[in-house]
């Protein structure tokens, strides 16, 4: 929804399930984001019984997948039940206070648990589907099976995610870096006895055409954003870290004591993959702080150096440590399933309130708003959604509801930035908002007017461009002499449709 000249390569997936399902865009995600859920689920389970953390068919494995994938803020119900006992009352579910009085000090308030955030329209769920599915490659390699498919694996994980959540790119090749620190040189000569020249060869040039324009693309996206900066073991971003994963840190520090003893590949590399993802996302420094999306794939691997741990103390053979790893795996199974019921509690309470910018009802593939906009433009929005070309373009005033787009379905011909960056990479972002404000302006003269209309259809040609403007905003007699066609006249609201460029055709 942003006026971005990045990201929008996720929308690719929505776009091909809602082309082919003929179901709306946000139908079409929730789709998406269910399977992806799902998906990666699956590569956990297949990578926990690779590590022989749990077997297969059993509720362990069902219990060990919970606590791998929901790893961020498992302490949630601890703070929830420290700040009742504290006397507070419990905050209404709609409040941005319900989920952040969940959170440990330092932590970033984006990261109250996993649940909302895969649930939510992002390309964040299929991109942790692509990390789980790159670690199961990575142990599975690490096990002795090297195959052409484990590469065609690697390539299209770390191929999707540059094309669809970049700032996670870099957490892709430090997992590689893990596997090969922890493979060394034996890793290599297997996969060279296995893998025949040619097949690698195949493979490198297939991956580098696919990758090299995608890296380009986000490249010059970034290019004048303050983007990415490099901070070593930046302060706040340690905090972020240990809050979203305090209760996990003390077993990892145990698993590294036994992983040095074992000497077991497989679980070296959790470690080191772990101390890798630990010194990018705490060094990380990107534009609206969203390093802290590396957190939910650093969760992953702490919580499964955890289950290592908590395997090592149920397999000793005093009883004493036996029972102690089988308590804590169910306190923080517990913890766990308690903060995914407070989570969906909260989101079911968001979803069904009336509130002003999520009042919305299907209506077959389309959607209807059932709350008060302040502009007064619905009428127009359904009347452009169900008269004009797909291809059109609407003029709008920028202070316009910020989801309208959901409603007429149509490319606004420039939209408010929201006070981010992501347009000043756009050459014509500033000529187009000053078009609109000579538009709106019954002051301009017609001769100006004209040169206007020129350059918005030069820009666009070919395309159909619908304005909504309101009496108030400009009369009807002067939208008349300046030569553009009313098509719809909406009584009430007096928010009327005009076609800009008839020639054009629609």
């Amino acid at each position: 929804g942003h006026p971005a000249n990045y990201y929008w390569l996720y929308h690719a997936y929505m776009a091909a399930v809602a082309k082919i399902t003929s179901l709306h865009p946000l139908q079409a995600e929730e789709i998406i984001n269910i399977t992806a859920i799902f998906s990666g689920l699956l590569w956990l389970a297949q990578t926990l019984i690779l590590l022989k953390l749990a077997k297969p068919r059993t509720a362990y494995l069902g219990a060990a997948v919970i606590l791998v994938y929901f790893a961020v803020n498992v302490t949630a119900v601890l703070s929830l039940t420290a700040y009742l006992a504290d006397g507070n009352a419990m905050p209404d579910s709609w409040s941005v206070h319900a989920t952040r009085i969940t959170l440990l000090e330092g932590a970033d308030h984006r990261l109250h648990g996993v649940l909302i955030k895969v649930f939510n329209a992002s390309s964040m769920t299929p991109s942790l589907t692509a990390f789980c599915a790159l670690l199961y490659t990575c142990v599975k390699m690490l096990k002795g099976k090297i195959d052409l498919l484990a590469l065609i694996l690697i390539s299209a994980c770390g191929i999707a995610v540059l094309a669809i959540r970049a700032d996670l790119a870099l957490h892709i090749v430090a997992l590689l870096g893990g596997l090969v620190l922890a493979g060394g040189i034996s890793l290599m000569g297997r996969a060279s006895r296995e893998i025949s020249p040619a097949a690698w060869l195949l493979w490198f040039i297939i991956s580098l055409v696919l990758s090299l324009p995608l890296l380009k693309y986000n490249l010059d996206a970034a290019t004048g954003l303050p983007g990415l900066n490099f901070d070593l073991l930046n302060a706040a971003n340690i905090r972020m870290i240990v809050a979203a994963v305090l209760l996990l840190i003390p077993l990892f520090a145990l698993q590294c004591v036994f992983a040095w003893q074992k000497r077991d590949r497989a679980q070296c590399f959790v470690q080191i993959g772990f101390l890798i993802l630990f010194l990018l996302t705490s060094s990380l420094q990107f534009l609206n702080r969203d390093q802290y999306k590396g957190v939910y794939l650093l969760a992953i691997f702490i919580a499964v150096s955890a289950l290592f741990a908590l395997q090592r103390l149920q397999q000793n053979s005093r009883i004493a440590w036996r029972r102690t790893g089988r308590a804590l795996v169910m306190a923080w199974f517990m913890l766990a399933v308690l903060q995914i019921m407070y989570a969906s509690y909260h989101a079911l309470s968001r979803a069904t309130k009336h509130i002003t910018y999520r009042d919305y009802e299907y209506d077959g593939a389309y959607l209807n708003y059932e709350g008060k906009f302040d502009d007064n433009r619905a009428a127009a929005y359904y009347w452009i959604r169900e008269n004009t070309p797909a291809d059109s373009i609407i003029v709008l005033p920028l202070d316009v509801f910020q989801w309208s787009n959901l409603l007429h379905e149509r490319l606004h011909y420039v939209k408010a930035s929201q006070g981010l960056p992501y347009t000043d990479t756009i050459a014509d972002y500033d000529e187009r908002v000053s078009h609109l404000e000579a538009f709106y302006n019954e002051a301009t003269a017609l001769d100006d007017y004209q040169k206007l209309l020129e350059r918005m259809t030069d820009s666009l040609p070919g395309r159909p461009i619908y304005a909504v403007v309101k009496d108030a905003e400009v009369s009807p007699e002067v939208m008349r002499r300046r030569g553009a066609r009313l098509v719809y006249e909406d009584e009430h609201d007096g928010a009327n449709v005009y076609w800009l460029n008839p020639e054009a055709g629609g």
